[in-house]
C-alpha cells in the first residue's frame, strides 16, 4: 500500500523529470546560435541546460567565426572590388545601379573646386541687409580683396585672374 508520502515523492519525481526536459529543451536554443556562429553545439548545448539565461545571453554576444575578414589583398564573398580609374566595378554581369537612385538620371554631383549652379546676382553687387536693394561695391576694393588672398595663399593665381576679368569686364 502507499501511503501519502509516496505520492508526494512520486510527484515530486515525476515535477523534476518534467523541469530537466524542458531546460534540456531550452538549451537548444544557445547551443543553434552558438552552432551558426561556428561554435560547438554540444558544449553550448550542455551550457544552455544548466544556465540556459546566461547561456542565451553569451551566446547572443559571441564573435562569429565564420564572418570572414577583409584585409588588404584579400580575395573572396566578403574581400571588395578592386578599384579600376573609371567607375565602379561591377562584377555580378548586371548593369550596376545609378549612384544616386532618389535623384533624377541627369544629375551630376557637383565635382571639387564647382560649386553648384546657384542663382547668381548682377557682379559687382551685394544685397543689403535691411532690404533687398543691392549696394554697389567698387571693383578696386574687391580686387585688393582677392589680392590679399591670393597673397595668403588661399587662392590660386589662375582664381585670382578669372575674379580680375570678371570684376573688372574684360
Amino acid at each position: 500500500m502507499y501511503s501519502s508520502y509516496d505520492a508526494f515523492g512520486i510527484g515530486v519525481l515525476i515535477y523534476c523529470i518534467v523541469v530537466l526536459v524542458i531546460a534540456a529543451g531550452l538549451g537548444f536554443i544557445p547551443a543553434t546560435i552558438a552552432k551558426n556562429k561556428g561554435y560547438s553545439f554540444g558544449l553550448w548545448w550542455f551550457y544552455g541546460w544548466m544556465l540556459f539565461i546566461v547561456a542565451l545571453i553569451h551566446s547572443l554576444l559571441l564573435p562569429d567565426k565564420n564572418a570572414q575578414r577583409n584585409y588588404p589583398g584579400q580575395q573572396g564573398p566578403y574581400a571588395p572590388p578592386p578599384s579600376i580609374p573609371g567607375g565602379p566595378v561591377n562584377t555580378s554581369g548586371r548593369p550596376a545601379p545609378p549612384p544616386y537612385p532618389h535623384m533624377p538620371a541627369s544629375y551630376q554631383p557637383p565635382q571639387a573646386g564647382r560649386t553648384p549652379p546657384y542663382p547668381q546676382q548682377p557682379q559687382g553687387t551685394y544685397m543689403s541687409r535691411q532690404g533687398n536693394a543691392p549696394q554697389q561695391v567698387d571693383a578696386a576694393e574687391e580686387l585688393q580683396k582677392y589680392k590679399q588672398l591670393l597673397d595668403s595663399g588661399v587662392i590660386t593665381q589662375e582664381e585670382f585672374d578669372a575674379k580680375k576679368k570678371q570684376l573688372l569686364g574684360i
